[in-house]
């Protein structure tokens, strides 16, 4: 029997373990910009303007009540809320570095727990605010890669939540011209 019971033991040690935080499953989740019945993952940063791509045409939306993203989700089977850590990565082309910059916010809410499926409202940008023992940052600079092809940058954010959106906050000042355009493809937001 001491036997057996090494032996499980022994084989229990050898079996990969894992472990999954409530809500978190390692997953990305791409932002789409648009409407649900015409939605795109390209975006353009022109002259201090945020456009989508609409069936190949570009779309103003910064100057729109709600200029963000369709929600994505942060994630599913929620048992707690903690503050999670999420990275954003996109595709971008940007020939111009010193104008390149770009700040997202990130609104957030929380799923009501009922049978319509309803949600809480959007939280208001930069009012997700964090305290002296956690870091809540709800928003994401992404920067220029100064490049002339597409090329990949990430960086972090911190927020909780069920559900969130970008929305287009400090946009770069680019020049006029189509060469000084920012273009964005394939954002996609990874619970780190």
């Amino acid at each position: 029997m001491k036997t057996l019971f090494t032996l499980i033991l022994l084989a229990s040690m050898a079996w990969p373990q894992s472990v999954t935080l409530s809500g978190q499953r390692g997953y990305g989740s791409l932002v789409y910009w648009g409407t649900a019945t015409d939605s795109s993952l390209k975006t353009l940063q022109l002259v201090d303007n945020h456009y989508w791509d609409s069936v190949g045409t570009w779309v103003r939306n910064d100057n729109r009540a709600d200029s963000c993203s369709r929600p994505f989700k942060l994630g599913f089977g929620v048992g707690t809320y903690g503050v999670w850590k999420f990275e954003f990565e996109r595709r971008v082309r940007s020939v111009d570095a010193d104008s390149g910059t770009m700040v997202y916010r990130v609104e957030t809410r929380y799923s009501k727990n009922t049978p319509g499926g309803a949600n809480w409202g959007w939280r208001p940008k930069g009012k997700l605010v964090g305290y002296t023992d956690a870091t809540i940052l709800d928003s994401v600079i992404a920067p220029s890669p100064g490049v002339a092809t597409k090329t990949t940058t990430a960086n972090l954010f911190f927020v909780t939540g069920d559900e969130a959106r970008l929305c287009p906050d400090a946009l770069p000042g680019t020049a006029n011209a189509a060469t000084d355009s920012i273009f964005n493809d394939t954002l996609i937001v990874r619970v780190q």
